[in-house]
């Protein structure tokens, strides 16, 4: 149904995705990209190893796990739920394990979770 309509109103379309693309461009893309950039360098400087270091005693006793959901926290409050979700990704790529993931990805979204 969606393809016909597609097909008899191709202007519609057309004008339909050309708006999506550029509000990607000039709205979400600009507004998340600081954050991953951000995210990539403090991993790759070490600052995610302090931060679970310094971390790792407290979160361990709360939630029976290594540090590094301090610092996926710490990421989550100041980028929000997409850039969040990106750094518990990758943490569970390089850092922790997969059940260990899951128990960060509801502080992904602190914000959310407190509106």
């Amino acid at each position: 149904m969606f393809l016909i309509l597609i097909v008899l109103n191709p202007n519609v379309s057309l004008n339909s995705a050309k708006e999506g693309l550029s509000l990607f461009l000039y709205t979400v893309f600009p507004s998340l990209f600081p954050f991953f950039i951000i995210n990539d360098l403090l991993m790759s400087v070490g600052i995610a190893e302090n931060i679970a270091y310094i971390f790792n005693k407290p979160i361990n006793k709360i939630f029976k796990t290594s540090g590094y959901g301090a610092y996926a926290f710490i990421i989550s409050i100041f980028s929000g739920y997409p850039a969040g979700a990106k750094v518990v990704k990758e943490l569970i790529e390089a850092k922790i394990t997969p059940k260990e993931g899951e128990k960060y990805l509801p502080s992904a979204a602190p914000l959310v979770l407190y509106s």
